[in-house]
């Protein structure tokens, strides 16, 4: 009898032994509790020589990733809510990133994936921080948190985009930009929240981006009270100028969208109508922002204004009518002068009206027309031009502006 648990107990420490040779450390290793959000993960983190690691399923999913794993060559593949790719091998430290917006990059971790009893373990902290989550070790426990912003009684999850309020609990989510991938969008740096006139809530954010250019964005989401899976966000940005607001006329309140164009959400009922300026403009690349509405005319800014009549489905190119031939001529008169050359003129002509309201004005003398407001029927807009005036001997050359102000009447 002892010579049996004598054999059985050497056969217990030798395959202990094994173990621990194959993976150095492994046998050492202790169960450590993970909390996401103070919630409890159902499985461990096991710890060796000061790493966290966790079933790889387990905490991809847990961060909202979708995981895939191959056993031919052992890769993992974890798609991130924001599109990014993760791309991993058991026991190696290469890690390949494909990001929503094309780009990619490549690195090596310190500490890779294993497997162990055909679970395959990967570093939490890595897994983690990549979805932007805050790793905090608290004794002999681990804490993950997502970065939160806050106003007033207001909470907003930028990982996951869930806005909760303090008494009235989760109000729904917003689709927030990317903060996850280095290119494209940039987090968000502050947030409002104002309740509408039938109780609903209206989410509004500014921020900066960089990708090939930097820009500036602005959220606005609509989240009706009680139906926070009816939330509603429309995404703007642009390069250069001031982003539109939201109008609220009537019932009705109107966003601009990069996606769709024009959007109207009914404040009492919940009723959507989209106006998309693919079709207004017959382009499928039409990106046009809405600068102000009476609930019949549409004023789009789509490298130029526009004016469209919801009743008629009529578009209006508004530079058309506002540059009358007079003033054409005034203005080509200050950036000519009186005695142009004919090579001159012809520059002008190729290249200063086709260039009204160009994005992207870097070091060109250009004309641009700028949207002041409405009163009554009337738009106010400014033709804002610049020019070089004429030489005169002794006189310090400047570039100079001028600007006339233009008005248009609504029609009928």
């Amino acid at each position: 009898m002892c010579y049996i648990v004598r054999k059985k107990l050497v056969a217990v420490v030798l395959g202990a032994l094994l173990l621990a040779l194959a993976m150095p450390g492994l046998a050492q290793a202790a169960n450590v509790p993970v909390y996401l959000e103070g919630e409890r993960l159902a499985a461990s983190a096991l710890e060796q020589g000061g790493v966290a690691y966790l079933p790889m399923r387990t905490i991809f999913e847990a961060l909202g990733a979708e995981v895939q794993w191959e056993d031919d060559d052992q890769r993992i593949t974890a798609t991130l809510a924001n599109g990014s790719v993760i791309y991993m091998q058991v026991n190696s430290p290469e890690v390949r990133i494909s990001f929503a917006d094309g780009a990619g990059s490549e690195f090596q971790i310190e500490n890779p994936p294993f497997m162990r009893r055909s679970t395959v373990y990967v570093p939490l902290r890595f897994v983690a921080e990549e979805t932007q989550y805050q790793v905090e070790w608290a004794g002999n426990q681990v804490r993950l948190t997502a970065p939160k912003l806050s106003w007033e009684t207001y909470t907003l999850n930028q990982v996951n985009g869930r806005l909760e309020e303090q008494t009235a609990g989760y109000l729904g989510t917003v689709d927030l930009p990317s903060i996850v991938a280095p290119h494209g969008w940039y987090p968000l740096l502050d947030f409002t929240v104002e309740r509408t006139a039938a109780g609903n809530y209206l989410f509004q954010a500014d921020g900066s981006g960089s990708g090939a250019l930097s820009f500036t964005y602005n959220l606005i989401a609509y989240l009706p009270a009680g139906r926070p899976e009816a939330a509603r966000t429309c995404r703007t940005h642009l390069i250069m100028g001031e982003l539109p607001q939201p109008f609220l006329l009537d019932d009705n309140i109107w966003l601009s969208d990069d996606e769709v164009g024009v959007v109207c959400i009914n404040d009492q009922t919940g009723e959507v109508t989209e106006y998309r300026t693919a079709d207004i403009f017959q382009d499928e690349y039409a990106n046009a922002l809405c600068y102000w509405t009476d609930g019949r005319f549409l004023l789009l800014d789509n490298g130029g204004w526009y004016l469209y009549d919801v009743q008629t489905g009529q578009l209006r190119d508004m530079a058309a009518e506002l540059l009358t031939p007079e003033l054409k001529a005034e203005v080509d008169r200050l950036c000519l002068g009186e005695n142009p050359s004919e090579e001159e003129r012809e520059l002008h002509e190729k290249y200063y009206w086709p260039h009204l309201n160009w994005p992207l004005p870097v070091g060109d003398l250009i004309p641009a027309i700028w949207f002041e407001g409405a009163e009554g029927r009337d738009l106010h807009f400014v033709l804002h031009i610049s020019y070089w005036p004429q030489w005169e001997p002794g006189k310090t050359m400047n570039i100079e502006s001028k600007d006339y102000p233009l008005v248009y009447h609504l029609p009928e």
